[in-house]
């Protein structure tokens, strides 16, 4: 079983460019707190300051940074820039385009700001698999050369009025994301803790793929355990130093991601869904989508109370 893959699919949905936005200093822009938005950065460079903490970093041409979660936070051309808000920024959009100029006329920055959408946006599951930030750093290597041509290739298509240009700039923003969590995941997951992370791990990665492989099955925590040739205490220890939880806890989560996506997506009932997940019966299934999502799974199918879910 392809773990990353099977995220993808079950958690990513879709990708949108808000803006190319071609900046001369001075500039700076206050970003809502609005999960995933990313900027690619095609040139110059940036700062980026995370609020209300204001932790500081710098961007620069070829980098990809992704805010999974709901974070705002500013980008600006020096870290002293005056900062507006988005909406503010987005009224001097060229008319049917994304081209969006804006600053002093000192030194310029391109970059497209864009969000990518998750599905059920309510329950965030896939915002805990990545790190607050996402910075995929660029640079002139061969590795980083995908990100480079899709930049062109979107620029391309934000200034087009040819038919079919959203369709493009959607797939684009697409490849945009998983490209970016690959690149991560090769060349800087150890810097963080997480899922994602672990994936570069044998034994955790081959439990991954084992859970995700036959989620319905009556895991216990011996018996992944034996799957991967280590002890149950062991095998406990080293899932949650990698994952950032236990192993029966992430396989509820992983559970009700899936029982939450055919809820959402498609008319199979409730106590299918139940069987399906490996739950003894509907009622004990019931429990745990409560427990885990914040209404009953009959409830979230008809949308009451989703609203009212913590973000």
């Amino acid at each position: 079983m392809d773990v990353l893959s099977d995220l993808f699919n079950e958690m990513y949905l879709s990708g949108e460019v808000v803006a190319c936005f071609d900046l001369t200093a001075l500039w700076g822009i206050t970003m809502p707190p609005h999960g995933g938005i990313f900027h690619a950065i095609d040139n110059g460079d940036c700062w980026i300051r995370i609020l209300p903490d204001g932790e500081l970093f710098r961007a620069s041409a070829g980098d990809l940074v992704i805010f999974p979660a709901a974070a705002a936070h500013e980008i600006c051309n020096v870290s002293s820039s005056p900062a507006i808000p988005l909406d503010e920024a987005l009224s001097g959009m060229s008319p049917n385009t994304f081209n969006c100029p804006l600053g002093g006329g000192g030194t310029g920055t391109t970059f497209v700001c864009g969000i990518f959408h998750f599905r059920n946006s309510d329950y965030h599951a896939f915002r805990s698999l990545l790190p607050p930030v996402l910075h995929v750093r660029g640079g002139d290597g061969e590795g980083q050369q995908w990100m480079r041509s899709i930049l062109r290739r979107l620029n391309a298509e934000a200034a087009s009025t040819s038919p079919g240009a959203h369709t493009v700039i959607s797939r684009l923003t697409d490849v945009l994301f998983i490209e970016g969590v690959r690149n991560w995941l090769e060349n800087q997951a150890s810097e963080a803790v997480g899922l994602l992370s672990a994936l570069n791990d044998p034994l955790v990665g081959e439990a991954l793929s084992r859970i995700h492989g036959d989620p319905s099955r009556k895991w216990t925590i011996e018996s992944i355990a034996r799957e991967v040739g280590l002890s149950r205490s062991a095998f406990a220890a080293h899932f949650t130093r990698f994952v950032g939880e236990p192993p029966l806890r992430y396989l509820t989560r992983w559970r009700m991601q899936l029982a939450q996506n055919w809820l959402h997506g498609t008319t199979t009932a409730v106590g299918d869904i139940a069987d399906r997940l490996g739950y003894s019966s509907e009622d004990a299934f019931n429990r745990a989508f409560k427990r885990e999502v914040g209404v009953p799974p009959g409830a979230y199918r008809r949308g009451v109370g989703v609203d009212q879910l913590v973000p």
